[in-house]
C-alpha cells in the first residue's frame, strides 16, 4: 500500500470522527479546536545561491485538536498536525501526522499524562511570549531537542501560593516516530512566579540516542509579561558526545520584546546569538541556515491584531554569519515574510 496515499484518508477519519463525536457530545464535555498560519516569503539573500529570490506561499502549521473531559480526574487529547515541507525543493501534498494522544489523572493540582505528550522543553516560552507563528523558539529553531515524546510526565505546585511548579518527564526519545527501544529521555523543569508579570524558568534533559550518542542541555529564562510590554530571555548549553568524535558544545542566547502601541498594533524585535556552527542547520525548515558558520539571528516586526481570532505579521528575518572552523564565513540569509495566523 502506498503509505503518502493514506495520509489524507488518515485525516479525513479524523476529521469525521471529531465531527461525530462533537455531534454526539450532549453534556458538553469535548471541545474541538484549531490552529493555522502560514506565510508569503520572499528570500532577498541566502547562503545558497540557488534559494536567492525565491518567494510564494506556505502553511507552516495546521492543528486540528480534540479535548474531552473523562469524569471528574480525566481528560483526553488528540491533535492532528500538517505542514508544508519548507525545504524550498520538495513538491508534495501536506502530510498529516498524530502529534499528541495522551490521557491525563489530576489530583489535588498535580497532573499525570500518559502517552504521546508535549514534553517541558519549551512550552514556557510559547505560552508566555507568544511568538510561535512568527518564528520557533531558539531551543526549537536550532534542533535542541523535541516537542514530543512518548512516555510519562509528572507535574504540579511546590508551594500553597501555586508560585512554583514542577514538571518531571521520562520518554523514549523517538518524538512523534516509532521506538527501536534503543533511546531514552529524561526532562526536568521548574517554574518560579515571582509577580504577576515576572516568572523564571529552570530546565534540563538527558537525551540517550541510538549509536551510543548522548545529548545534555540545561536552559535558563525570565520573562516578563505586562501591560505594555512583553518580553523575555534565554540562555540555553548543550553538550553532544559520540564515540570517536570530538564533542559538540552549543550556547544560545536569546533576547525578545514586544510593545503594545496600541490594541491593534505590536511592534517586536528579537536577536539570537549561537556559539558555533549548527550541525544539520541546512536541515532547519524554512530558513535553511549554512552549517558552516557560526549563526546570528535578527528578526523585528508588527503583529497586527485584525480580530481576537486573526492576526497578520509583516516581519523582516536576517541571518548573519562569523567564521565556522572551517574558516568559511557564509553570506547572509533574509527573509521577507507576511504572516496569517488563524484560531478557530
Amino acid at each position: 500500500m502506498n503509505i503518502a496515499a493514506t495520509r489524507p484518508i488518515t485525516l479525513a477519519a479524523f476529521l469525521s470522527l471529531a465531527w461525530v463525536v462533537q455531534a454526539q457530545d450532549k453534556d458538553n464535555q469535548g471541545k474541538f479546536s484549531g490552529l493555522i498560519f502560514g506565510d508569503y516569503y520572499s528570500v532577498l539573500g541566502h547562503n545558497d545561491s540557488s534559494i536567492k529570490g525565491k518567494e510564494g506561499f506556505w502553511i507552516r502549521r495546521i492543528n486540528l485538536v480534540y479535548d474531552r473531559k473523562i469524569g471528574e480526574k480525566l481528560t483526553s487529547q488528540i491533535r492532528m498536525e500538517a505542514k508544508d515541507p519548507g525545504d524550498f525543493s520538495t513538491s508534495q501534498t501536506m502530510d498529516p501526522y498524530l502529534k499528541d494522544a495522551w490521557v491525563r489523572y489530576t489530583e489535588n493540582g498535580h497532573k499525570i499524562t500518559f502517552g504521546l505528550i508535549p514534553t517541558p522543553t519549551w512550552g514556557p516560552a510559547e505560552d508566555r511570549l507568544g511568538y510561535r507563528p512568527i518564528e520557533r523558539t531558539p531551543f526549537d529553531l536550532y534542533k535542541l531537542g523535541n516537542p514530543r515524546d512518548k512516555g510519562i510526565s509528572v507535574q504540579g505546585p511546590l508551594d500553597k501560593e501555586g508560585k512554583a511548579e514542577y514538571m518531571l518527564m521520562v520518554g523514549d526519545g523517538s518524538g512523534t516516530k516509532s521506538s527501536n527501544g534503543n533511546t531514552r529521555t529524561f526532562y526536568g523543569r521548574l517554574d518560579y512566579k515571582a509577580t504577576p508579570e515576572i516568572s523564571f524558568d529552570l530546565y534540563g534533559d538527558s537525551w540517550k540516542k541510538d549509536a551510543d550518542v548522548d545529548w545534555s542541555s540545561v536552559k535558563a529564562e525570565a520573562f516578563y509579561q505586562g501591560k505594555q510590554v512583553t518580553g523575555g530571555i534565554s540562555y540555553s548549553a548543550q553538550k553532544r558526545t559520540k564515540p570517536g568524535d570530538s564533542d559538540v558544545n552549543l550556547n544560545v542566547v536569546s533576547v525578545y520584546g514586544e510593545f503594545k502601541a496600541s490594541d491593534k498594533f505590536r511592534p517586536f524585535v528579537r536577536y539570537d546569538y549561537v556559539s558555533d556552527a549548527v550541525p544539520d542547520a541546512d536541515k532547519i525548515e524554512y530558513i535553511k541556515m549554512s552549517k558552516d558558520g557560526k549563526p546570528s539571528l535578527f528578526l523585528f516586526g508588527v503583529r497586527c491584531k485584525i480580530t481576537d481570532q486573526l492576526e497578520v505579521v509583516p516581519s523582516l528575518e536576517t541571518v548573519t554569519y562569523r567564521r565556522g572552523e572551517g574558516g568559511l564565513k557564509p553570506s547572509q540569509d533574509s527573509f521577507l515574510r507576511v504572516t496569517v495566523s488563524v484560531k478557530f
